[in-house]
């Protein structure tokens, strides 16, 4: 089991890490969530101002012929892991494509019925888009942890992934979303739980 804290490495370090593992999610607060995932998905990290950071993953559960797409995506400033902001939920499955090439994300959080949205600026779309780069490709299995913005929340796997590095470009809430890192591939039986503290960190 590996636990990191995000918010203890530089920009270039959080490349170097997620370059090889995907991680994020979020909660609202109280609360504890499950998504089960055997299918696409993809992660993100960018940056989206100064000194802020925003780091998204959508994943698909593909089932007897349906599929069901979950978001979550988490931004603050990595100073100080300040202006936290989080949303997660299930989008709709045309929300999120992929292919062996790449993956395309676009939609709009608060248009999204019982979509869970906490911090402020959650107003218009979020349009990813990832192209497989040929730089590194990895496989995962077993169960990790990650915290993110001072405990903010955390997000566990649980179960197996392989993925490929990819470029990003896109936008994040109106904001030029500027990828350091990404990646995409498929997961198999995986239960990814976010955890939202409480207290909430100020």
């Amino acid at each position: 089991m590996s636990t990191i804290n995000i918010n203890a490495f530089s920009k270039n370090a959080i490349a170097a890490i997620l370059l090889t593992i995907a991680c994020a999610g979020v909660v609202s607060a109280a609360n504890v969530t499950h998504f089960r995932s055997s299918g696409d998905y993809a992660c993100a990290s960018g940056i989206t101002g100064p000194d802020r950071v925003a780091h998204l993953c959508v994943y698909s559960n593909k089932q007897e012929g349906t599929t069901t797409v979950f978001l979550n995506y988490v931004s603050f400033n990595l100073s100080d892991g300040g202006d936290f902001m989080f949303g997660n939920g299930e989008i709709p499955s045309s929300a999120f494509s992929a292919t062996a090439k790449g993956a395309s994300l676009s939609v709009v959080p608060s248009a999204v019925p019982g979509f869970v949205m906490e911090g402020s600026e959650h107003t218009g779309a979020i349009m990813v888009e990832w192209k497989a780069n040929g730089f590194s490709s990895s496989q995962f299995s077993g169960h990790s942890t990650y915290t993110y913005a001072n405990g903010a929340f955390r997000q566990k796997w649980n179960g197996s992934s392989r993925d490929q590095s990819a470029d990003t470009s896109g936008t994040f809430f109106g904001r030029n979303f500027a990828g350091f890192n990404s990646n995409f591939g498929r997961t198999t039986n995986m239960t990814i739980t976010f955890e939202r503290p409480v207290p909430a960190p100020k």
